[in-house]
């Protein structure tokens, strides 16, 4: 339950900020994803994709976070963000 509560709240968050930034988009779509809203999801990666061609894999998404170096944050997006993003498609290369 706390972690459909949790999500609620991711969504809301980033579907709210005023920031359009390519990487709010995959975050809101990893949120998106792991709740099962694939449409929604899909949605906001083309959404990244025209602000940011180049990141157009999760590996690439990564990348674009040069300055996160604790390995206990890259577990955490890996087991939420990374696997909504895959859930909609959004391809690992």
């Amino acid at each position: 339950m706390r972690r459909n509560h949790n999500g609620l709240a991711c969504q809301e968050l980033l579907t709210r900020t005023t920031s359009s930034g390519a990487s709010y988009r995959l975050w809101l779509a990893g949120v998106l994803g792991l709740k099962g809203d694939l449409n929604d999801a899909t949605a906001a990666i083309a959404e990244a994709r025209k602000l940011s061609p180049e990141v157009d894999t999760i590996e690439r998404f990564r990348a674009s976070t040069p300055y996160a170096a604790d390995p206990a944050y890259w577990a955490l997006r890996e087991k939420t963000v990374e696997a909504g993003l895959r859930r909609a498609g959004f391809p690992e290369r």
